[in-house]
């Protein structure tokens, strides 16, 4: 199985990024598929992972253990992903994140064999 673990975005933030794109396929044609995902900020990519209850357990934990973060967005860009439009907003590198990215990844490596992502480290992209 897969996991990948974000912060999702407030409503105020998904409707924005939603109407941004929903605009640019009307006006456009552009096939972007706003609600393919929601709005988030990636920080794990996908790994893989045994025992789902296990996975749960981290996830209480975590959100427990987290305090609210303000993340700070200043452009847009795009990309594809396979035959995918990605329209994102830039995440601006906020130590706080890199931190707790860090911190998953050392935990999720004392509770699973391989949770290893080719995004990991210095290589983590904050979408």
């Amino acid at each position: 199985m897969q996991a990948s673990i974000a912060f999702l975005a407030d409503y105020r933030t998904q409707n924005f990024v939603r109407k941004v794109v929903l605009d640019l396929h009307r006006k456009y044609s552009i096939r972007f598929f706003a609600s393919l995902l929601p709005a988030h900020v990636s920080l794990k990519q996908p790994f893989e992972f045994e025992d789902l209850e296990k996975l749960e357990n981290y996830f209480n934990y975590l959100a427990a253990e987290i305090n609210p973060v303000e993340i700070e967005l200043d452009k847009f860009y795009h990309s594809l992903w396979g035959d995918f439009g990605i329209l994102a907003l830039n995440v601006k590198r906020i130590s706080k994140l890199r931190k707790l990215h860090y911190q998953i990844d050392k935990e999720l490596n004392k509770l699973f064999k391989d949770p290893s992502s080719p995004y990991d480290g210095e290589n983590i992209i904050f979408t």
